[in-house]
């Protein structure tokens, strides 16, 4: 439709409801041992393994994606 659209931290935290809040952590070496996965891995996929992309919801598919 040629519609510019401009999606923010703002935007997506009102329409999912909660705070824009948050921090950012750069630098991390190994993605592979972080000691986020195990944290991740329960958001997304509700397990501590790391589980596979068709397995997650519409809404956090679009999660990952932005």
């Amino acid at each position: 439709m040629g519609v510019p659209v401009f999606i923010s931290q703002e935007v997506i935290a009102y329409v999912i409801r909660i705070a824009s809040e948050g921090s950012f952590k750069d630098g991390l070496d190994n993605n592979k041992k972080s000691r986020w996965n195990e944290i991740v891995n329960q958001t997304m996929f509700n397990s501590k393994k790391k589980g596979v992309y068709s397995d997650l919801s519409i809404e956090k598919k679009m999660l990952l994606k932005i």
